[in-house]
């Protein structure tokens, strides 16, 4: 498992990538497990696995992860 560390809403929030496009977010409080799914036009999407949705939240923390990791 790789550790990274992305900046989110002013604070500093560790990342563990667990596969190639899911990844484990560690906010003050709760853990997100999050999957990119780019779709078959280009568009980047980021699903909060435990509702499978693309939720706003998963969206923000996706576009900083990609930044960081290049996604």
């Amino acid at each position: 498992m790789n550790t990274k560390h992305i900046h989110y809403k002013g604070q500093q929030v560790e990342v563990d990538i667990l596969e190639d496009d899911i990844f484990c977010v560690y906010l003050p409080g709760k853990k997100l497990r999050l999957q990119y799914k780019p779709d078959n036009e280009g568009a980047d999407h980021w699903l909060d696995l435990e509702s499978n949705h693309e939720t706003d939240e998963a969206v923000e923390l996706g576009e900083e992860i990609g930044k960081f990791f290049n996604n």
